[in-house]
């Protein structure tokens, strides 16, 4: 399992804050002199904190945000079955590598490939991609329970 890296937790309490913020910034628009302000605030305030309190309870449950499973690569919420899972490589965005990019096998859609991992996440772009290319034909070992290793990507030679 893949914890959320330090920019995820970064990028999350940013999100938290601009929420938080903008729903206070609504409440405090509305006018004091108005009798549909004073039942309007309480309503706006629960459910700013009915929001807020949802978006920090999915974060919270959710910390391992990729894993390996028996079934398939779980990446947030969403599941990719392996045995859709094609080619893996490296995910480029601006120039740089940023996420392991999934070739589905059978394309469902007109969506482009998934991408998994990425900034958000506390693991290489070439450890995932190493780990995924070795459990893509066994994933019945990560059924097991225990813990397992993958192996660790190749090292280049230094002239080559």
């Amino acid at each position: 399992m893949a914890r959320r890296s330090l920019a995820g937790w970064v990028d999350l309490v940013t999100d938290m804050l601009v929420a938080t913020a903008s729903g206070a910034g609504l409440i405090l628009m509305l006018p004091d002199d108005q009798l549909w302000a004073d039942v309007a605030r309480p309503v706006l305030l629960v459910g700013v904190a009915a929001i807020v309190g949802c978006f920090a309870y999915g974060a919270a449950r959710f910390t391992g945000r990729l894993a390996l499973t028996a079934s398939g690569i779980r990446h947030g919420r969403r599941v990719y079955d392996w045995t859709n899972i094609d080619l893996v490589g490296p995910h480029k965005r601006d120039g740089r590598v940023d996420g392991v990019r999934l070739r589905p096998a059978k394309w469902l859609s007109l969506q482009p490939a998934p991408v998994v991992g990425g900034r958000d996440t506390a693991v290489p772009e070439e450890r995932l991609i190493t780990a995924i290319e070795h459990y893509r034909s066994r994933p019945e070992v990560l059924a097991v329970g225990l813990p397992v290793t993958a192996p660790e990507p190749a090292v280049e030679p230094a002239g080559g």
